[in-house]
């Protein structure tokens, strides 16, 4: 088998309150590592992580998946280009070209190539991109695709509680629900060789961590656990999180397991990859790791 290529695409940005996002940080001490703006907002990059592999004797074209018979693999997609314009402009300040050109121009592919898209969890911000509007009806943006959710995710995506039903959008909920392509789990899994899909709680239930193996070196999606760089040190969890001292436990064990991989933090304004560093203040943001895409 051939190894997986590992690259991103970046959709955009929107902005999050900063306090919001630190949670019992204060923002004296958070605004050192990002930079809040006069409203207190900081920017919040929309990355998913893209695993590609060529399977042996395709086409040659550089372009894995669909007719070449590789896999095209999307972790996460944006924000759904229908948000409500309320929401998009005077919230959350979205910024998110068409994401169709977005993904041919940085992965040099079409949606109908994307084979996965693995959802860590159902929050706006990281299942938009399945849907696109057409004459009022919602349509699968990536038809081909075979879409990956947690059971206990979905079931709470449909009776959220009362902190964190604003986080979900009912018509997406539904439209994922019925996808003919939805592939539905109960707990870890292994979606290819050299690709794992591990499970955390503390922010959500059933949300998904993606482990890939790439030119020798272990790759983590670290999904809203560790949502930045700036997120790193242990405490540092959001008040979005359900369970903010699993969130703590959680962050705690995947560092000790994996200290040398790299993680990808798919909210980092400025950089997605990156190495860790421990010191005598416990865990910090280490080396950017060099990658292709924005």
């Amino acid at each position: 088998m051939q190894d997986w290529g590992i690259s991103q695409v970046c959709w955009g940005h929107f902005y999050l309150d900063g306090g919001s996002m630190f949670g019992i940080v204060p923002r004296a001490i958070w605004s050192r590592l990002i930079q809040p703006d006069e409203e207190n907002g900081i920017c919040m990059a929309l990355r998913s992580l893209l695993l590609r592999r060529t399977e042996p004797g395709s086409s040659g074209t550089g372009r894995p998946g669909g007719a070449s018979g590789g896999r095209n693999v999307l972790v996460d997609c944006g924000i759904w280009p229908a948000f409500p314009q309320k929401l998009r402009d005077a919230v959350y300040r979205v910024h998110q070209p068409d994401m169709h050109r977005t993904l041919a121009e940085q992965a040099g592919i079409g949606p109908g190539e994307v084979t996965d898209v693995v959802a860590t969890h159902l929050h706006f911000d990281h299942v938009g991109g399945l849907a696109r509007e057409v004459e009022g009806n919602l349509v699968p943006t990536f038809p081909e695709a075979r879409v990956h959710v947690q059971r206990r995710q979905l079931e709470w995506a449909c009776s959220a509680s009362v902190k964190d039903r604003g986080s979900y959008v009912p018509k997406m909920v539904e439209l994922i629900a019925g996808l003919p392509g939805l592939v539905v789990h109960d707990g870890p899994y292994d979606l290819d060789e050299g690709v794992r899909v591990e499970v955390a709680d503390g922010h959500t239930p059933g949300m998904q961590i993606v482990h890939a193996t790439c030119g020798g070196s272990h790759f983590i999606h670290a999904a809203d656990m560790v949502p930045s760089s700036a997120h790193v040190p242990i405490p540092y969890v959001m008040a979005f999180d359900l369970e903010p001292l699993k969130t703590v436990a959680e962050k705690e064990s995947l560092f000790s397991a994996w200290p040398g991989a790299v993680y990808f933090f798919m909210h980092d304004p400025d950089h997605p990859f990156w190495m860790l560093s421990r010191t005598e203040k416990g865990w910090q943001r280490g080396a950017r790791w060099a990658s292709r895409g924005p």
